[in-house]
């Protein structure tokens, strides 16, 4: 399990990971998949995505000037964008699911809620491959798995008062 989440959340910016799957279920909750096509949604979901990475690197870089007083250079925000690169890659399991689902003929809103639930369950495995790395206390990893499970509950939340 904490191997599986490692591969899901890389070890130089798992923040971002756990992020741009949040933020790609999020996107998703929020799409009304009655009056979009499911490449309408998936190219909705795959420009917001890339904005929010975008919005991180520039943020990162600007912030790391801030702090260290140096110039804004090519080099500088090229390491920013590597950085938070790890947003988009957090975001590709649900990407990936709602391609599969278009792959074999699903639905719009079958295919998105399927992609939403596959960001709570990554973000579930994350927290728990956390909970299982940081403490062999059993409540330990059980209130990660709660604050998991809280965060996905309130992405499936919104889905459902928005539809």
């Amino acid at each position: 399990m904490v191997r599986a989440a490692r591969a899901v959340a890389s070890e130089d910016n798992p923040a971002g990971v756990v992020y741009g799957t949040i933020v790609a279920g999020a996107l998703l909750a929020a799409e009304a998949p009655r009056h979009e096509t499911l490449p309408e949604t998936v190219g909705a979901v795959a420009i917001s995505v890339a904005m929010y990475w975008v919005a991180h690197t520039y943020a990162h870089n600007t912030g790391s000037r801030v702090l260290t007083d140096a110039p804004l250079t090519l080099r500088t925000l090229a390491r920013s964008a590597v950085h938070e690169l790890k947003i988009v890659a957090g975001a590709l399991v649900p990407l990936v699911v709602l391609l599969a689902a278009w792959a074999v003929g699903a639905r719009t809103p079958v295919a998105v809620r399927a992609a939403v639930v596959s960001s709570v369950a990554v973000l579930v495995v994350v927290e728990v491959a956390a909970g299982l790395q940081s403490s062999r206390r059993p409540t330990n990893v059980v209130v990660s798995v709660v604050v998991s499970l809280l965060l996905g509950l309130g992405v499936l939340v919104v889905n459902a008062l928005l539809h």
